[in-house]
C-alpha cells in the first residue's frame, strides 16, 4: 500500500516537473541572451567612451574610407565664391607708416616708390559714463507735498542705497546677452568689469527681472519680453 501510495504521489508529480524543467530550460536560454547583450552593451560603451576622447568624435560619423580626399577647397570652378572683407566705406584714423631708411637684406639706402593702403578694423576703447541726474524738488504750498523732476534717459528715481543705478543701454546689453545670447549672468559680470562697470552676478539677474516687468508693464508679451 505504501508503495502503491509513492507511485500514485510520483506520478502525480510528473506533470510539475516536466513545466519546471521546460521552465529551467526557458531560463538558461534567456539567461545565456542577455549575457550576450551585456556583453554586446559593454563593447559598445567602451567604443563611444573611446570615441568621446578623440578630437574629432563630434563630427565623425564612423564611415572611415579607404583613401580619403585631400581637406580643403577644390581648385578650378567648383571652388566657390572666394569672399573677402570689404574695405570700409569711411576712414576714421588715417595712418602714415615711413618706410625704413635702409634695406633690411643689402643694407642700401631706400627712395621713395609709391604706397600700399592695408585696412583694419577695430573695436574702440569702452569708458563708462557716470552720469548724475540732479533731481529739482519742488514742494507743494497747497499740499506739502514734495515732487522731483525726471529726465527722459533716467531709468530709476530710487534714492537712499538704491541711487547709483545701471543706464538704459547697459541693462539692454546684460537682457541681450543672457536671454538671446545664453550668456550667464558670471561672465556678464565678467564682461562688464572689462567695460569699468563694476556688478555682480546677483545684480545682473536684478537687473533682467527689472526689465522683463517693465516690459510687461508695457503690455508686451513674455514669449516677446526674452526674445527683447
Amino acid at each position: 500500500m505504501e508503495r502503491d501510495r509513492l507511485a500514485a504521489k510520483v506520478e502525480a508529480l510528473g506533470p510539475e516537473h516536466r513545466g519546471l524543467a521546460s521552465a529551467n530550460a526557458r531560463l538558461v536560454t534567456q539567461n545565456a541572451e542577455l549575457q550576450g547583450e551585456v556583453a554586446r552593451l559593454r563593447e559598445l560603451v567602451e567604443t563611444l567612451s573611446r570615441a568621446a576622447h578623440r578630437q574629432s568624435a563630434p563630427f565623425s560619423k564612423n564611415d572611415h574610407k579607404a583613401h580619403p580626399r585631400r581637406p580643403g577647397r577644390r581648385a578650378g570652378p567648383s571652388y566657390g565664391t572666394r569672399a573677402h572683407r570689404a574695405i570700409p566705406e569711411r576712414i576714421d584714423d588715417d595712418v602714415v607708416v615711413p618706410h625704413p631708411r635702409f634695406c633690411p637684406d643689402c643694407g642700401g639706402e631706400l627712395v621713395a616708390d609709391g604706397e600700399d593702403c592695408v585696412y583694419e578694423q577695430e573695436i574702440p576703447p569702452v569708458a563708462v559714463l557716470n552720469r548724475r541726474y540732479r533731481m529739482c524738488r519742488g514742494r507743494c504750498r497747497s499740499c506739502n507735498k514734495v515732487s522731483r523732476g525726471r529726465h527722459p534717459t533716467q531709468s530709476s528715481v530710487a534714492l537712499g542705497a538704491a541711487a547709483c543705478h545701471l543706464g538704459p543701454r547697459a541693462v539692454a546689453l546684460a537682457v541681450v546677452l543672457n536671454k538671446e545670447c545664453g550668456v550667464s549672468a558670471t561672465k556678464i559680470a565678467r564682461l562688464f568689469r572689462l567695460f569699468g562697470l563694476s556688478i555682480t552676478s546677483g545684480g545682473v539677474v536684478g537687473v533682467c527681472h527689472r526689465a522683463a516687468h517693465a516690459a510687461l508693464d508695457q503690455g508686451l508679451t513674455p514669449r516677446s519680453t526674452m526674445r527683447s
